[in-house]
């Protein structure tokens, strides 16, 4: 893990009808390629931090990741 980074183990990740359409090729953004995981957010538990990454920050914290780009990051670990 980099110094500025945080992993965090996922817990839930929800489906949303948006995330169908970018599967079915109707959304407006689609993935670069195929096959992809759909998604772009997740609850979990912060697993591991960088050196660099505030203390506001802690191993075992409960956290809501959100990716505002589409299909990016999902996954049982993540590096966000």
């Amino acid at each position: 893990i980099l110094p500025n980074e945080v992993l965090i183990k996922t817990m839930m990740a929800p489906i949303n009808p948006a995330d169908l359409n970018i599967l079915e090729g109707t959304y407006a953004a689609l993935p670069e390629s195929l096959p992809a995981i759909a998604g772009t957010e997740s609850i979990g538990v912060i697993a591991a931090k960088g050196v660099a990454v505030p203390n506001t920050f802690k191993v075992g914290q409960q956290v809501v990741a959100v990716d505002v780009g589409p299909l990016k990051m999902m996954g049982d670990e993540i590096s966000v």
